[in-house]
């Protein structure tokens, strides 16, 4: 990471998987793995649902700070959560109506998609093989799903690249489905200008909110 002490500003390097979504679904499926390929087929085979954007956003957040928990992972805050919700699609695969695993797509159309969050129901009574099948099932009708909608790019939301990482096993699933490795700099902001930014923000959402309702009103 590059940062500066005395800034708030830090550039943080960080490499991902880009899927190019203009290629045709066979192209996309030319480039999976075989074994990723045979995890989508099996996946196929289950009783698995799949919704979109109908889990509400108290449950998606128990959903995932139960799955942090579980995991020693540090749990999202939930206003920041809330934040990535408001422009994400929240994609569910159910067995027997139960959520076995779910997925946060940030979106920006037309260029891209990117994975937020995915993680499964740690008190759900399924096999290590049966999340194999409902994770790679879920990722090819995603691609699909944002391919249809027509973007272009279906970013796994950053890889770990140490080999030796605990955690390696989630690039080698990323990379399975044939993207490309490319590497992109992420800006965080620190402290009081982050703060003072995000309410600016919503000040001017806000602002521009009103003046929509102002005109509505004009026209009655």
């Amino acid at each position: 990471m590059e940062c500066c002490p005395d800034r708030a500003v830090y550039r943080l390097p960080q490499q991902t998987v880009f899927n190019d979504l203009t290629a045709s679904a066979d192209s996309l499926w030319d480039q999976i793995d075989k074994e990723r390929k045979q995890a989508i087929t099996r996946g196929e085979r289950q009783s698995f649902g799949l919704l979109r954007n109908t889990l509400a956003f108290d449950a998606l957040y128990t959903f995932i700070s139960d799955f942090c928990t579980a995991r020693h992972i540090v749990k999202p805050c939930r206003d920041y959560l809330h934040c990535i919700v408001q422009q994400s699609d929240t994609w569910v695969v159910t067995l027997a109506d139960e959520p076995v695993f779910i997925d946060v797509v940030m979106k920006d159309h037309p260029s891209r998609v990117r994975l937020m969050y995915r993680c499964h129901n740690v008190h759900a009574d399924l096999s290590k093989t049966k999340r194999g099948y409902a994770n790679s099932f879920l990722g090819w009708h995603e691609m699909l799903h944002y391919q249809a909608q027509g973007y272009r790019i279906f970013d796994w939301g950053g890889i770990f690249t140490n080999p030796d990482s605990p955690h390696y096993g989630i690039t080698l699933f990323k990379r399975s489905y044939g993207g490309e490795v490319t590497e992109e700099w992420d800006m965080l902001l620190a402290g009081k200008l982050a703060r003072s930014c995000y309410y600016v923000g919503k000040c001017f959402i806000a602002r521009d909110e009103l003046a929509v309702d102002e005109e509505q009103l004009a026209q009655v």
